[in-house]
């Protein structure tokens, strides 16, 4: 087993085995700047074969996402987001072929993963920062700097719908979700904005951790 990560900046990946040493570098040539990506290469269940060995990364400033071959780490494909702008965090439904991607311009652009079409780009809060798919409730959630949670589903073949808007925590942006119990976890703070101005920044002792939960 092994985890990956991006830097924006320099476009290259590393590949870290669990025991923490660097067994991969490689640069890839993106045009565009990488962003977030989510693993395609991980079985349903315990006794689902693997899926696919394509590995997603959205390109902020380009609009696209860009399909990378795990088995050679060369980029296989890049799919065009139709009507988001800015694509960051990523979430997939693996058995339903639909890749689920926070934009910008305040939409979630839902991709098929077969086709590389934009399905659909229902609207979500504002400062998305992370995406999540549930597979037991079939719901994705976006999380917004603006103290939102979008909850949106699947309503019928394509179509899909906002379900619900939670009020979280202004700046609660990212998210880690925990499918065996339906319950995500937010962190976030009071922020303050500095006397010389600049980015808000953090009060000391206000860090929380937001939990929401069907």
């Amino acid at each position: 087993l092994s985890v990956t990560g991006f830097n924006d900046f320099g476009q290259m990946t590393g590949i870290y085995d669990l025991g923490g040493a660097l067994h991969t570098a490689q640069t890839f040539g993106f045009t565009g700047l990488p962003g977030f990506l989510t693993p395609l290469d991980y079985p349903n269940s315990s006794s689902a074969p693997i899926v696919t060995s394509t590995l997603p990364n959205s390109l902020n400033n380009k609009n696209e996402i860009a399909g990378i071959d795990t088995k050679t780490w060369k980029v296989a494909e890049t799919w065009k987001i139709e009507g988001g702008e800015g694509p960051s965090g990523l979430a997939i439904d693996i058995a339903h072929h639909r890749l689920f991607a926070g934009c910008g311009n305040k939409v979630m652009a839902i991709v098929d993963t077969e086709t590389g079409k934009t399905l659909a780009t229902p609207a979500i809060g504002k400062g998305v920062d992370a995406c999540g798919f549930d597979p037991g409730t079939g719901e994705t959630f976006a999380s917004c700097g603006d103290g939102t949670l979008t909850v949106i589903k699947e309503t019928s073949p394509g179509k899909f719908a906002v379900t619900q808007t939670v009020e979280t925590r202004r700046g609660a942006r990212t998210m880690a979700l925990d499918a065996a119990t339906h319950t995500i976890y937010l962190p976030a703070a009071e922020m303050e904005q500095p006397a010389g101005g600049g980015r808000p920044t953090a009060k000391a002792g206000t860090f929380m951790i937001v939990v929401v939960t069907r």
